[in-house]
């Protein structure tokens, strides 16, 4: 979806969630996103029709959120997804998506350099 949205709009999403032209990166030095799809275990507060992470847990390691940088939403079919960038306190940054279907999470990226 990201390369679809730099092909169309000329725009890239930074791991902090800074949009900024895809004319500002050099690809051989900009990091990049690996795609995950994994299902994790979170633990989010639904208050005040918003919904905020708190902590994860994927691949038996346990991540305290320190910052949700992003937060979009994507249709799936009658259903919406809630994609939420965010940094750990270790300073890596992950998306995590919500299914509002089946209230479900997975990790679906992982930035790496």
């Amino acid at each position: 979806m990201a390369v679809v949205q730099e092909r169309l709009f000329g725009v890239r999403l930074t791991p902090t969630g800074e949009i900024r032209s895809s004319a500002d990166f050099d690809e051989r030095d900009a990091p990049m996103y690996q795609e995950i799809n994994d299902p994790v275990d979170v633990l989010a507060l639904f208050e005040d029709g918003t919904i905020k992470p708190q902590r994860f847990r994927w691949k038996g390691h346990v991540h305290k959120v320190e910052q949700v940088t992003g937060r979009w939403k994507t249709d799936k079919g009658a259903f919406r997804l809630r994609h939420f960038a965010l940094m750990d306190e270790e300073a890596n940054f992950f998306q995590l998506a919500y299914d509002e279907r089946t209230s479900g999470w997975r990790l679906t990226r992982v930035w790496v350099e």
